[in-house]
């Protein structure tokens, strides 16, 4: 009887779907209404019995349109400024061998993002890429391939086949795509090809990621309710375990698992935790280098009244820019920069002003403080960081030292503590952590308290010269 709760109501799409039963069609639209009510009244069966399930063309990523709509923005889209080409290696290598304006070509001066989009699909360099482009398939082949799709078009196809004919004629003998060439998708395949998206994406990444694919999963009761409650959360942090929790069976798809993974992991740890220092690092090198002289001199004079290094000073630049909105010729430049930085680190997302803004601004307070004082366990006691990172305190059974000091010397030396997270700080009390460049930086006891020691190791050697600030 749980199939005759639908209801149909006319729109101005050709056909939608919609979690409480309803079926909308656009009459106007739709030449044969029977057929189509047929087609979506067999995704909703689907679903309710757990079939293979339907799908839309915009779900599938590894197409021929998704490579190369990658190419192009690997080129900056000037693979395009020819006219166009052919979606064969021939068509494709002819576009990229294309000289530029400084002698060089396309795919020379693009090497690094064009292999990063090989990358993304399994393959080591472009041209590897390229060559197997026919072994990709159309979002809209993928689609039509589906099982569910495939059932409901054989739905409409027997529509008006009498009983005898039903009775005599299997199924799978009026299938227009045959059962070993058809994608056979359920909730489950797809959290497996969600969960497999998000490794990846962890691999890449220098944050801690928890797949949740159950509410019974869920460690934080809270949450538990408002997912009883229906409320539609797709990620969050977790404080005890100082994760990022994805929530698959609300996940729409893979950009909106990268979307949540990348504000979660942008507002909870910052952009250069996320990214990683050499990423991080190149990003901000590409700003200072491509910013006019005014912009660059008053970067200076930010990094010589802050006592910090460039990067740290071109990283607070963008994020006052994010929230002032001022130096608005510089953000094409910075779009274009953050958009490659994400496609290094295995994001498809396309991020725009408006959304680039708020993840700068986020990853601000990361760079300036913390937003409440912090307590970390540490081989030398409990260290308490202020907010701000103004004051540092470490406590060892009943007796309290004063680590200030180490995080003016960081400053001063120009490494910004909130660059840190919890386990590098657990690791500078204990031993030290290696920096960019491969120095290494610890805690050393002092009479008044805490200072630091920066040293070079040695390559191959146990040995290391420093200085003690």
């Amino acid at each position: 009887m749980e199939l005759f709760s639908i209801r149909i109501q006319r729109t101005f799409q050709l056909v939608s779907t919609h979690s409480d039963n309803r079926i909308v069609i656009n009459i106007s639209r739709a030449d044969d209404v029977r057929s189509v009510l047929a087609h979506e009244i067999q995704h909703t069966i689907q679903a309710m019995e757990g079939f293979a399930r339907g799908s839309n063309p915009g779900e599938f990523k590894n197409t021929t349109e998704n490579v190369i709509l990658d190419i192009v923005r690997a080129t900056d889209g000037r693979i395009l400024e020819g006219g166009g080409f052919d979606n064969t290696p021939d068509g494709i290598f002819a576009a990229l061998n294309r000289e530029t304006a400084y002698g060089g070509t396309i795919l020379r001066d693009n090497s690094s993002s064009l292999d990063a989009v090989a990358g993304k699909y399994g393959y080591e360099t472009i041209f590897d890429l390229v060559n197997d482009i026919g072994s990709f398939r159309s979002s809209i082949q993928e689609y039509r391939s589906t099982a569910g799709e495939v059932e409901a078009r054989n739905v409409e196809s027997r529509l008006d086949f009498t009983s005898a004919q039903r009775r005599n004629t299997l199924a799978v003998s009026t299938e227009d795509i045959a059962r070993d060439g058809q994608i056979f998708l359920s909730r489950d395949v797809r959290m497996d090809e969600l969960a497999r998206h998000v490794s990846f994406l962890a691999g890449k990444l220098h944050i801690p990621v928890e797949v949740i694919r159950h509410a019974d999963e869920v460690g934080s009761p809270d949450i538990r309710g408002l997912l009883s409650c229906g409320k539609d959360i797709r990620g969050w942090y977790d404080i005890p375990s100082q994760r990022v929790c994805l929530y698959l069976p609300h996940a729409r798809g893979k950009a909106d698992v990268e979307r949540t993974l990348l504000h979660e992991g942008v507002a909870h740890y910052g952009l250069r935790k996320l990214a990683g220092h050499k990423h991080m690092d190149a990003f901000l090198d590409d700003i200072f280098n491509g910013c006019g002289e005014k912009v660059r001199d008053e970067i200076l004079r930010m990094a010589a009244a802050d006592r910090t290094d460039i990067r740290v000073a071109t990283e607070e630049y963008l994020a006052r820019m994010a929230e002032d909105g001022t130096d608005r010729s510089l953000w094409d430049r910075i779009v274009t920069a953050f958009r490659n930085l994400l496609r290094k680190l295995g994001f498809c997302l396309e991020i725009g002003t408006r959304e680039l803004r708020g993840i700068l601004a986020a990853s601000r307070k990361n760079l300036t403080g913390i937003a409440e004082p912090a307590v970390i366990q540490t081989a030398r006691g409990d260290l308490e960081l202020s907010c701000g990172y103004g004051r540092a305190v470490l406590r060892r059974q009943g007796v309290e030292t004063d680590a200030t000091s180490l995080l003016e010397r960081m400053r001063k030396a120009g490494i910004s503590p909130a660059s840190l997270g919890q386990e590098d700080w657990k690791a500078v009390f204990n031993g030290g952590i290696i920096l960019p460049g491969g120095r290494k930086l610890m805690a050393v006891r002092e009479p008044a308290g805490y200072g630091m020691r920066i040293s070079d190791v040695s390559p191959g050697s146990a040995r290391e010269s420093g200085m003690e600030m």
